[in-house]
């Protein structure tokens, strides 16, 4: 049984953000992306400092979109396989547009999934018959396919989602809503942006851009007192992978690409600095497989004068007029 015939997978730059975005867009006909990403507070970054690691609010902005636009949604986990099963089945039978939490290893459409430590990965579930279910999966981060919209073995879907204690959403179409209400006006997403910069420029010794200050310096000093320092930047590396550190500033180039308010040798010069974040990145998981403490000590630096290089560029689109 296959429903939203008319489904139609949009490309995303998170899983949650996409399966909420193509959710909204099935009900509405409308690519929300950008509201969701600007209402939601995407670029908000905050250092945890018992952790030593960084979140950014990019995959809390669909949520935080939803309650925003008073949209009604679900949020749980089901305990028992039978239940979550069931339930499952109930929300395709009433056309309900679900979103489960899956362990992305068993997810073998996707072979970065499978070669990969695993992580938790949302799709949205569209139908089923006896041995399949039939999913979109907005956020694929391999080759030249950008989504993936077709039919997925029910045992594995399932053994993927057991994995991630059955969790789902589902969001419900608000009664008597109007769709002009979600899409924002081309000024008003400027005014958007320049508050969420602004309240990044400004945040506190936790928050904004003192957050990635601080987050970089203890990167450095556990570096330098370690003696685990090469899985440290492993796994700080899938963390911030995970917390949208190095997606949430590929939204926000995104956004500045599609606005005309933005010269082109801003959107450049912010282009450059996340390919120098994704590089420097990748160098120092290579000399974490080496071993190589002194070297990526130099990518450390590295990367505290990009901080200050993308301050200056931020700055910039805050001096930008409509």
């Amino acid at each position: 049984m296959l429903i939203n015939q008319d489904y139609h997978t949009i490309s995303g730059n998170e899983c949650i953000l996409s399966c909420i975005n193509n959710s909204l867009h099935h009900i509405y006909g409308k690519d929300l992306t950008e509201e969701i990403f600007l209402y939601g507070n995407g670029f908000a970054h905050e250092y945890h400092p018992a952790s030593y690691n960084i979140s950014t609010g990019l995959i809390h902005s669909g949520f935080a979109y939803l309650d925003k636009m008073n949209i009604s949604y679900v949020r749980e986990r089901l305990g028992k396989s039978r239940k979550a099963k069931r339930s499952l089945e109930c929300f395709i039978k009433e056309e309900a547009l679900v979103s489960i939490c899956a362990w992305s290893q068993l997810l073998t459409y996707n072979p970065v999934f499978v070669k990969s430590v695993g992580a938790p990965h949302y799709i949205n579930i569209l139908g089923l018959d006896s041995t399949e279910y039939y999913i979109s999966d907005g956020y694929i981060t391999f080759g030249t396919r950008k989504v993936y919209q077709c039919s997925f073995s029910k045992s594995n879907l399932l053994k993927a989602w057991k994995k991630m204690g059955y969790e789902y959403f589902l969001i419900k179409k608000p009664e008597g809503a109007k769709e002009t209400k979600l899409v924002m006006e081309e000024e008003m997403k400027l005014d958007l942006l320049k508050k969420m910069l602004m309240e990044y420029l400004t945040g506190n010794s936790c928050r904004g851009y003192k957050a990635v200050t601080c987050f970089l310096k203890e990167l450095q000093h556990q570096i330098e007192q370690n003696q685990y320092f090469s899985a440290l930047i492993q796994e700080t590396f899938y963390s911030i992978k995970i917390m949208g550190f190095l997606k949430s500033r590929e939204m926000l180039f995104y956004i500045l690409q599609n606005h005309i308010y933005f010269p082109v040798d801003v959107r450049e010069l912010y282009y450059a600095v996340i390919k120098k974040w994704n590089e420097l990145w990748l160098r120092a998981v290579k000399y974490s497989v080496q071993n190589k403490r002194e070297k990526i000590l130099e990518i450390i630096i590295c990367m505290q004068k990009l901080h200050m290089e993308e301050q200056k560029v931020l700055m910039k689109c805050l001096k930008v007029d409509k």
